[in-house]
C-alpha cells in the first residue's frame, strides 16, 4: 500500500500530527529499551504511578472501540451482539472518540 502508520491512521479518521505524538509515545513503552517500567517505577509515590499508568490503557480503549466499530460495520451479526450487550456498548461508545473532535488534545496532551 506504500503507506505509513500515520497515513494509514488519517484514513481512520485520526488527525496525523496527534497520532504521530502518540504513536511515538506508546512506541517507547512498547519496544525492548523498557521506558514505561523505568518511567513508572522512578515515580516518587503510587497516584502519579497510577496515574501514568491509567494513561496507557486510557489509548488502548481508544484503539479497541475503533476497532469494535470497525469489525461490527464489516459484519452486520456481530453489530447485534455488541447492541445486546448494554453495558459493553456503552462503555464502546464511550470510547469511541476520534482524535479530530474538539477538546481532545486537551484531554491528553495539556
Amino acid at each position: 500500500m506504500d503507506k505509513t502508520w500515520a497515513d494509514i491512521a488519517e484514513i481512520a479518521g485520526f488527525a496525523k500530527k496527534t497520532f504521530r505524538t502518540v504513536y511515538s509515545y506508546l512506541c517507547s513503552y512498547a519496544h525492548a529499551g523498557g521506558l514505561s517500567g523505568l518511567q513508572i517505577g522512578q515515580v516518587i509515590n503510587v497516584q502519579d504511578q497510577e496515574r501514568l499508568s491509567k494513561l496507557s490503557l486510557q489509548f488502548g480503549l481508544l484503539l479497541m472501540s475503533h476497532f469494535l466499530f470497525s469489525y461490527t460495520s464489516l459484519f452486520p451479526e456481530t453489530q447485534k451482539v455488541l447492541e445486546k450487550d448494554e453495558e459493553g456498548y456503552r462503555l464502546a461508545n464511550k470510547w469511541f472518540v476520534t482524535w479530530k473532535e474538539d477538546g481532545f488534545q486537551n484531554i491528553f496532551f495539556s
